[in-house]
C-alpha cells in the first residue's frame, strides 16, 4: 500500500533511518579505524527487511543460537561473516561452528573445554576469541582470571581474540566507557605477559542511540591503537541500528487517576512494547499540544508492569493517536501473543508501507498462537 498511515494500532519500521545508522557508523569507522568488521547483533530484529538492508550496508551478523544461525543461512552468509556469542552451546552446534569457519568468542572455560575435545576429534587446530566479562557481575561471560588460565591451555585451541561483555541496562552518556578503557589496558599488558598477538578486539554494542558513532568510540580508539598487535576491531550494533527506526501508533483507550498519577492507557502494551530495563520509548502527538500536567503511559493488559512511558507531558483524551518512538529494538523480536496479538508491523520505503507477518485478525492470530481454532464468524 502506498499513502497514508495504516489504521493504527501499527508499527512501522523506516528503511531510510536504518540506512542512516549504517552510513553513520560505516563512514566514521573508515575514517579513523578502517581495519573493522561490523556484525548486527540479530537479537535486536529479526524482521528480513531490517536484516536484508543492514547486510546490504556490508555488516556481518552476530548469533546465539542455531535458530539465529539458521537466519544468516537464509541470506547466504558464511564462514567469517558470521560471529558466535552464546553461553549455551553444545558440542554438536560447537562442531557446527568450528567446520563452518564461523567465528566464535567462547563465553566460559566450560565451553572452553568443549572446543578443544572438538579440535581433538577433528584434527585441527581451532583459533576462537575469549568472551570477558571484566568485572563478573551479571552470567555472560568469563572473568580476566579464568580468562588468564586459557591463554597458554591447549595447543589444539588458539586464542586470536577478546570480546568484552558489559551489560547495557545504563543509558546515560559514557555508559561502559570506563570498564571497556579498562579492558583495552588490560589487554596491553597482556600482549606482553603472555607474548599474545590478537587478531582482532571485539568491543561488542552498547553504541549510544541517538549520538554520533564518535561519542561511544573516539575514546576507546585511542587506546586500542596503542596495542602492539594492531588488533582489528569488531563491532556488535544492534539497537543503535534499529532503535530508532521503530514506531508504533496506538489509540488512547481510557484515561484515569490513581493517586496522584495521571494514566492514559493505549491499544498496544507490553506484547510488543516489552518493559525491559534498557527500553527508552517516548510518546508524542501530531498536534505537538503539551502540557505541564505529567501522563503515564501504559498498556491495556491487566498486569503493572505494562507500562510504557513516564511522566510525558503530552495532552491526550480517549481516541486521541500517539506515536511511540525508539521503539525498533527488542520489540518485534521479542513481542508475544500475551494477552493479545501484537499490533500489525509494516516496513516504510520510499512511500511504500509493506505489511510484514500478516494476520486475518488481532483475534484470530491469539486463539491460532496459542494452539484453539480460528473464529469461523
Amino acid at each position: 500500500m502506498t499513502g497514508d498511515l495504516p489504521n493504527p494500532p501499527c508499527v512501522v519500521f523506516d528503511s531510510s533511518v536504518v540506512e542512516r545508522q549504517c552510513h553513520a557508523l560505516r563512514s566514521y569507522l573508515d575514517r579513523v579505524y578502517p581495519r573493522s568488521r561490523l556484525f548486527y547483533a540479530l537479537k535486536a530484529c529479526y524482521l528480513p527487511p531490517v536484516v536484508e538492508r543492514i547486510l546490504a550496508s556490508g555488516c556481518g551478523l552476530e548469533v546465539s543460537t542455531p535458530s539465529e544461525q539458521s537466519i544468516a543461512r537464509h541470506f547466504g552468509l558464511a564462514g567469517s561473516r558470521i560471529v558466535w556469542n552464546s553461553p549455551c552451546l553444545d558440542e554438536m552446534a560447537l562442531q557446527g561452528i568450528v567446520e563452518r569457519g564461523e567465528l566464535l568468542n567462547v563465553d566460559s572455560p566450560c565451553l572452553f573445554s568443549i572446543v578443544d575435545r572438538v579440535a581433538s576429534s577433528l584434527g585441527k587446530r581451532v583459533q576462537v576469541g575469549l568472551r570477558l566479562n571484566p568485572f563478573g557481575q551479571g552470567r555472560l561471560g568469563m572473568t580476566p582470571d579464568q580468562a588468564e588460565a586459557l591463554l597458554r591451555r591447549s595447543p589444539r585451541v588458539e586464542v586470536v581474540g577478546l570480546h568484552i561483555h558489559i551489560g547495557q541496562g545504563d543509558r546515560m552518556a559514557g555508559a561502559g566507557l570506563a570498564e571497556k578503557q579498562w579492558f583495552l589496558e588490560m589487554i596491553g599488558r597482556w600482549e606482553s605477559a603472555f607474548d599474545l598477538r590478537l587478531e582482532f578486539v571485539n568491543l561488542g554494542g552498547g553504541l549510544l542511540v541517538g549520538e554520533p558513532p564518535e561519542v561511544s568510540l573516539a575514546p576507546l580508539l585511542t587506546n586500542l591503537e596503542k596495542l602492539k598487535s594492531s588488533p582489528e576491531l569488531h563491532l556488535e550494533p544492534g539497537a543503535y541500528l534499529v532503535e530508532e527506526a521503530g514506531t508504533a501508533y496506538s489509540r488512547v483507550v481510557a484515561t484515569k487517576t490513581v493517586g496522584s498519577a495521571h494514566w492514559a492507557l493505549l491499544d498496544v502494551g507490553a506484547n510488543f512494547l516489552v518493559p525491559l530495563e534498557r527500553a527508552h520509548f517516548s510518546v508524542t502527538k501530531d498536534d505537538d499540544v503539551r502540557q505541564d500536567l505529567a501522563v503515564h503511559f501504559g498498556g491495556p493488559f491487566c498486569f503493572e508492569a505494562d507500562v510504557i512511558a513516564k511522566d510525558q507531558l503530552v495532552a491526550v483524551a480517549p481516541g486521541n493517536i500517539v506515536k511511540i518512538s525508539r521503539c525498533g529494538a527488542y520489540t518485534a523480536s521479542m513481542s508475544s501473543c500475551f494477552f493479545s496479538a501484537p499490533p500489525p508491523v509494516f516496513w516504510l520505503e520510499h512511500g511504500h508501507y509493506v505489511a510484514l507477518r500478516r494476520q486475518p485478525s488481532t483475534q484470530a492470530s491469539f486463539l491460532l498462537y496459542h494452539g484453539y481454532p480460528a473464529p469461523t464468524a
